[in-house]
């Protein structure tokens, strides 16, 4: 049982889905939404609000790789005789998380460019989103070592 099942696999996938797809389908839909006239009239306080999005961003890339790092580290994953199906339902589940706080820039983005503000900037969110994506998605023969770790 030294192999990675489908659901190791599926959690790339759905990373794939999340931090790309979603994003691309954004992009669409707010360049859709623009040339109905949404956002033609930017609110006031939208510069403001642009740099509160962009800390938020931030610091969710920054919990992210807290997050990722305590994920990661050696007794997180051999607390005394884990079931190997409930390892794998954990590394799933924590990978859920990771990709879902890596999509928020992306969701960021597309209230402040619907909100009326500049296309660049929204790209800048979508940017962050598929940065996170490749910095925190999960490698898989770092997984297989753990995981045979844990077999022993």
């Amino acid at each position: 049982m030294n192999q990675i099942n489908h659901k190791d696999i599926e959690s790339i996938y759905l990373g794939l889905f999340l931090n790309l797809f979603v994003p691309v389908v954004s992009i669409f839909l707010a360049l859709f939404l623009r040339s109905k006239g949404v956002g033609e009239h930017p609110i006031s306080s939208l510069n403001l609000m642009l740099f509160i999005l962009l800390g938020i961003s931030a610091s969710e890339i920054l919990a992210i790789y807290l997050f990722r790092q305590k994920l990661l580290k050696e007794n997180t994953f051999i607390q005394g005789s884990i079931v190997q199906d409930e390892w794998k339902d954990n590394f799933f589940r924590s990978h859920i998380i990771i990709f879902s706080l890596a999509l928020s820039p992306t969701l960021y983005g597309f209230v402040y460019f619907v909100l009326g503000g500049e296309l660049s900037w929204f790209l800048v969110f979508v940017a962050m989103t598929l940065l996170c994506f490749r910095l925190f998605k999960p490698d898989l023969d770092e997984t297989r070592e753990r995981f045979n770790k844990i077999n022993r």
